[in-house]
């Protein structure tokens, strides 16, 4: 029973840390944003959810309702908000997943690398053992804790939010600051010029 016991545990500390890293924010091989609005169009259609952020740092979730080289009209709650080119400073994407499929995904996944977990967990268990019950056992509480946890997972991610458009900053002006220097050694001024 203590080398059942055994493979429970290994196939729990395997679950849990593979879980850990699966839940580690992934590197994104999106395209670079957009710093043209006249290009935004090409990756934002009607109906899809963005975020716009305008230039006073206002950010408003809606609906794209209509789509321009030139401005964006969004539904956001019962308002039509507009917003031209040059207000938008940020526009980010939302992809879009249905609940069904986001819990069918993170489902399978789950179940996926908890049952490899507990295979895995049976092949380090010693000799000797009924390895067909302590099989059975870990791949059921591997991929049963492991559908449970990718189900959650992915009920809770509503979807990925890609940066698709950044306004080009503007050049800044430069600095001069201008101070005196007084000491009874030094007399003077001191310029500093920051661009």
């Amino acid at each position: 029973m203590s080398t059942f016991c055994g493979a429970v545990r290994l196939t729990a500390a395997l679950f849990l840390s593979s879980a850990l890293l699966l839940a580690a924010p992934a590197l994104a091989w999106a395209q670079a944003p957009v710093t043209s609005f006249d290009q935004v169009p090409t990756r934002v259609k009607i109906g899809d959810t963005v975020f716009v952020t305008d230039a006073t740092g206002r950010e408003v979730k809606g609906k794209v309702l209509d789509l321009s080289a030139a401005s964006v009209a969004l539904s956001s709650g019962s308002e039509r908000q507009e917003f031209s080119a040059a207000q938008v400073r940020t526009l980010v994407w939302q992809q879009h997943d249905t609940l069904y499929n986001g819990l069918r995904k993170g489902l399978f996944i789950g179940l996926g690398v908890g049952a490899a977990l507990g295979v895995v967990g049976v092949a380090a268990t010693e000799q000797g053992v009924n390895k067909g019950l302590v099989w059975a056992a870990t791949f059921l509480i591997g991929g049963g804790i492991g559908a449970g946890a990718g189900a959650a997972f992915d009920a809770m991610n509503p979807g990925k939010k890609v940066l698709v458009y950044r306004a080009p900053s503007a050049p800044s002006a430069a600095r001069i600051s201008i101070a005196p220097i007084l000491t009874p050694r030094r007399q003077g001024v001191a310029v500093r010029v920051v661009f």
